[in-house]
């Protein structure tokens, strides 16, 4: 996802965004913590335009490739 600008409104602050996936199983949703062993980070911390997940997120993906990845802006960055 470009995190420059959404529909047309101003910019994204990286401060702000999160990710969250959703089991297609059971419908649990998850809210992976900004981690760059077992969550998610920015591809350039200083110009970020992309989101990586690493570790246990990615494998979580992986394993349910009807999952849903969802990323949530307006609310503070949760770390883990």
């Amino acid at each position: 996802m470009k995190l420059d600008a959404v529909d047309g409104g101003g910019p994204v602050d990286p401060s702000k965004v999160n990710v969250q996936f959703t089991d297609s199983l059971t419908g649990d949703v998850d809210v992976i913590p900004e981690n760059g062993t077992n969550g998610w980070t920015y591809n350039n911390p200083n110009d970020p335009t992309a989101v990586i997940l690493h570790g246990s997120a990615c494998a979580e993906l992986q394993n349910d490739p009807d999952g849903t990845l969802q990323v949530v802006l307006g609310c503070a960055t949760i770390l883990k």
